[in-house]
């Protein structure tokens, strides 16, 4: 297999795609996710959320899920403040 590069792209998403992304990582089950439940008591609905590329993942023991692209996630909380996610 080619190992690609990580993207260099900074994403701007919003709440609610932040919780759809979230929904699909729990049904996936995987690791190193936020529960959506958290999201909708702490992110700002409509928060401006920022997902960096940081690092392909393979999960040799479920092969029948694709190589992920694991992000850094920049939150903004209904306080106004910004917190690094998983």
């Amino acid at each position: 297999m080619v190992d690609h590069p990580v993207p260099r792209e900074l994403k701007v998403i919003d709440t609610a795609l932040l919780l759809r992304l979230e929904e699909d990582a729990l049904v996936l089950q995987l690791n190193q996710r936020l529960p959506p439940s958290s999201i909708v008591a702490n992110a700002a609905p409509e928060g401006v959320h920022h997902m960096c590329p940081a690092l392909w993942n393979t999960l040799q023991h479920r092969p029948e899920l694709p190589r992920q692209l694991r992000c850094e996630l920049l939150i903004e909380l209904r306080s106004g403040e910004r917190v690094m996610g998983p």
